[in-house]
């Protein structure tokens, strides 16, 4: 049976989506102080709102060293998983398929359960149906994995480093 690689955690670029998250709510903050400086819109005081200033960079720093380090140590936990061979493999069809609308996705193959969400902060595959993703019930795929712990890992503790159908 010939497989096509949908998804290759190795050729992957990075998902950037909870820093651009980010950007747009320390955006969001600093206009809300804009409009209180340039039209008086709230009744603050400027040292109020230098210290509001400071509690936003505050948040927003530690917000961005949370992602950024999530992210990172994802990756670099998925890189040596995958250099040292620890990787597992299931090869099926797809089966107990569940989508839900709020962008969630599993499913089973050989009984091996995987699940995931578009907007989790995973290094895997995580692109579900919703958004367009490949995955149906009663798909024959060959799933490579990488099984881990809670602290490097999403919640789940299992990802999907190469997808592939078959065609």
């Amino acid at each position: 049976m010939h497989y096509e690689t949908i998804f290759d955690y190795t050729r992957a670029a990075p998902s950037w989506m909870p820093l651009l998250w980010l950007v747009g709510f320390v955006a969001f903050m600093f206009g809300i102080i804009f409009l209180k400086r340039r039209f008086a819109i709230f009744p603050i005081s400027s040292r109020q709102a230098r210290g509001l200033r400071g509690l936003v960079l505050g948040f927003v720093t530690f917000c961005l060293a949370f992602v950024v380090l999530g992210m990172v140590g994802q990756r670099v936990y998925l890189s040596k998983a995958i250099g040292e061979g620890r990787t597992q493999i299931a090869e099926g069809t797809v089966d107990d398929y569940a989508s839900h609308k709020d962008g969630y996705e599993r499913f089973t193959v050989q009984g091996v359960l995987f699940e995931y969400s578009d907007d989790g902060l995973t290094a895997g595959f995580n692109h579900t149906q919703s958004r367009g993703g490949p995955i149906r019930g009663g798909l024959q795929v060959r799933v490579t994995y990488v099984d881990g712990d809670s602290v490097a890992q999403n919640s789940i503790g299992r990802s999907i480093v190469k997808l592939e159908i078959a065609r």
